[in-house]
């Protein structure tokens, strides 16, 4: 077990976390971009993509997870199977189960959602309202009892993100889609929200735009804004330290701050430099304040991982595998207690 700490605010607490390891995902490779929540005390996670055998530039090929996980009494068991391939799809738990919106097989973006939920040993699988329009990558979060899915891309091929904001209420979600004031500015994917104060927050991710080819460029992005109020309008906070992109999500709260756990810099991509010399994901956890518009460094994660879900359960923040640099994954669940 390692620990960090951090000061909390105006109050000059500190607040100590505690990193811990859960029983591994059982699969040998582990996946980026699972989706996973708590339902009547059961961690389930599912989906995500691994390449298996080879690296992406050498040719390997993307697999995706269609098993369903449930961990309960200290393991995790497969209770079934999914219908078909996908990942990096918008979650939630609740009491009825796991909600997944959007995602992407790398062939298309969908705006099929769904709930998975056990009952009789067995897993159970309910359709729910589409999105009005396929999603892939957003960030999310729940805020006042809905699934706030923000931004994203509407297919694999896109050349600009989506600034969209879209919400579903987890207890009566026959009522579909609502909507909430658009992103200021331009569009962003892979960014990461999370929920303070009755205040819904975003951080980072990266815009897109053609290159003269026609194919998608990143732009790494530190711009941070906060929602109050469903009638409000999304106002600009603090800018991040330092661009953030697949940052581990939702951003979990602790104490008065935001955790924000790892995330992409852009380092190596806006340098050319090859993937085969990635040296991992960045393991920097900064903690945002929101009383002081404040960011302060919050030690660092065991081993650094983006695209992967963060889930508070039990009084702890459970991050389940995860990218750890490109094409490369881990089935390593952490576990961060505030001490």
């Amino acid at each position: 077990m390692s620990t960090s700490s951090f000061v909390a605010g105006c109050s000059g607490a500190v607040i100590k976390l505690a990193f811990d390891q859960a029983p591994a995902l059982p699969d040998p490779v582990g996946f980026a971009g699972m989706g996973a929540g708590v339902t009547n005390e059961v961690l389930l996670a599912t989906g995500g993509a691994n390449f298996p055998e080879r690296k992406p530039w050498e040719g390997g090929a993307k697999v995706y997870n269609k098993a369903v996980y449930a961990f309960e009494k200290g393991d995790w068991r497969v209770i079934g199977e999914l219908s078909g391939k996908i990942a990096y799809a918008a979650c939630a738990g609740s009491r009825e189960g796991l909600v997944l919106a959007g995602g992407t097989d790398d062939k298309e973006n969908f705006r099929t959602a769904f709930r998975v939920s056990i009952a009789g040993g067995r897993l159970v699988r309910e359709e729910l309202p589409a999105l009005p329009t396929p999603v892939a990558f957003s960030a999310h979060a729940v805020w006042q009892g809905r699934l706030v899915v923000i931004g994203g891309t509407d297919s694999p091929s896109a050349t600009s993100a989506l600034d969209s904001v879209h919400w579903l209420d987890l207890a009566d979600p026959g009522r579909g889609w609502g909507r909430l004031p658009s992103l200021p500015g331009r569009g962003r994917m892979l960014s990461v929200a999370g929920v303070l104060g009755g205040k819904l927050y975003v951080f980072g991710g990266c815009a897109l735009e053609p290159d003269a080819a026609g194919k998608p460029v990143r732009s790494y992005r530190k711009e941070a804004f906060v929602l109050d109020g469903e009638q409000g309008e999304w106002k600009p906070v603090r800018e991040l330290p330092e661009p953030l992109v697949a940052t581990v999500g939702p951003a979990p709260a602790v104490g008065d701050a935001l955790l924000l756990l790892g995330g992409d810099t852009g380092f190596f991509y806006n340098n050319g430099r090859s993937p085969a010399e990635h040296p991992g994901q960045p393991r920097t956890i900064y903690a945002y304040r929101p009383a002081e518009d404040a960011y302060a460094a919050a030690g660092e994660l065991p081993l650094g991982i983006v695209t992967a879900p963060a889930v508070q359960w039990q009084g702890k923040v459970w991050l389940v595998c995860g990218e750890t640099g490109p094409g490369k994954r881990t089935n390593t669940v952490t576990v961060i207690e505030r001490k």
